[in-house]
């Protein structure tokens, strides 16, 4: 398992994203998993540090990567507003891009490339996981 603390500060994100790549060297991830992961974990942050603290720096979110039975389980929580991603509406795309209204991709991309969505709110704090299941590595086969 790894652990990150960081201030909610857009500028922090590079740490998380520095965390992600670790993670994945530890492991040995596939560059899908790793890509997906990269995604997922800046679509929440940005989410979390814009939205739900308001763009306040001195919010502690915390952020925890472990593999475990062939999954990656990614941990957010945060401080902020009670905001239960997993109850958003799906984006409507249909129109023009002035007709459409204005975000809403960001929760439909996390939910494509994870398994699964869970949200808590625990003691004042916002607590989303995330899984992952890995894409198998190929094992190399001699020609025939």
């Amino acid at each position: 398992m790894m652990r990150l603390v960081i201030d909610s500060k857009l500028s922090e994100m590079r740490r998380a994203a520095a965390l992600v790549d670790e993670f994945r060297a530890r492991h040995g991830l596939a560059d899908e998993d790793a890509n997906a992961i990269h995604v997922v974990l800046d679509e929440i942050l940005s989410n979390c540090i814009r939205h739900g603290l308001a763009g306040a720096a001195s919010h502690e979110i915390a952020v925890t990567l472990e593999l475990s039975a062939g999954e990656i389980r990614l941990e957010i929580e945060d401080d902020g507003d009670a905001y239960d991603p997993t109850q958003a509406a799906a984006p409507v795309l249909e129109g023009t891009l002035e007709e459409r209204k204005h975000g809403g991709l960001g929760v439909a991309f996390v939910r494509a490339l994870t398994n699964s969505m869970e949200y808590q709110r625990v003691a004042g704090r916002n607590r989303l996981v995330l899984r992952r299941r890995i894409v198998p590595r190929e094992t190399s086969r001699p020609e025939p």
